[in-house]
C-alpha cells in the first residue's frame, strides 16, 4: 500500500479571504484626523475573531478551557492614511498551517465609489497550545479549524494533526 500523495499546495492565487467591514470613527483618529497605529493591529483581531466564530464557532467557543490560541508575532505596514468615515475593508488570508502554527495575512483596503485602494497590510502567526495553569505545550489543530482552513485554500501538508 502506497502512501497518498500530499495535495498540492494552492497558489497564492487561489487562496480565498474572510472579508470585515469596518467605518472608521472619530475615535479611532488622532488630532491631525488620520487613524492611530494601534488600530490596524485591534482591527486583524477582530478579523481574526470573526473568522473564528463564523468558520470554528465550536473552537472558539472552547478558548477559556484546555485549548488556546496564542498570537506569536503581528505586523502592520502602513501603505497610505486612513482618515474618518473611510470604509475600510480588512482581507484575511491563511496560507498556510505548520505542526501547531498558523500564519494569517491582512490586507487592508480603503473602498470608494467601487475602487479599492491597499493602504495597509499586516501578518499575524498563531500558535494552538493546550494549557495548564502556566504552561503550555504544543497541540494539534481541531479539524474544525483544518476544515475551515481548506475552504480558504490554505497549504494543510505540514499540520499537526
Amino acid at each position: 500500500m502506497t502512501p497518498e500523495a500530499a495535495p498540492p499546495r494552492p497558489a497564492p492565487a487561489q487562496l480565498r479571504w474572510y472579508e470585515m467591514e469596518h467605518i472608521v470613527t472619530f475615535g479611532e483618529t488622532s488630532g491631525a484626523g488620520f487613524v492611530y497605529f494601534a488600530h490596524l493591529f485591534r482591527w486583524q483581531g477582530e478579523c481574526r475573531e470573526r473568522f473564528g466564530c463564523a468558520y470554528c464557532p465550536r473552537y472558539m467557543g472552547g478558548l477559556t478551557g484546555e485549548l488556546t490560541m496564542l498570537t506569536s508575532s503581528a505586523s502592520c505596514e502602513y501603505l497610505g492614511e486612513i482618515w474618518a468615515a473611510d470604509r475600510i475593508l480588512v482581507r484575511l488570508t491563511i496560507p498556510w498551517v505548520r505542526l501547531h502554527f498558523m500564519k494569517g495575512d491582512f490586507a487592508f483596503y480603503r473602498t470608494s465609489e467601487g475602487r479599492e485602494n491597499l493602504v495597509a497590510r499586516g501578518e499575524q502567526m498563531w500558535a494552538n497550545v493546550h494549557r495548564d495553569g502556566s504552561t503550555f505545550a504544543p497541540a494539534p489543530w481541531p479539524a474544525e479549524i483544518l476544515d475551515a482552513c481548506a475552504h480558504f485554500g490554505t497549504d494543510l501538508t505540514r499540520a499537526l494533526t
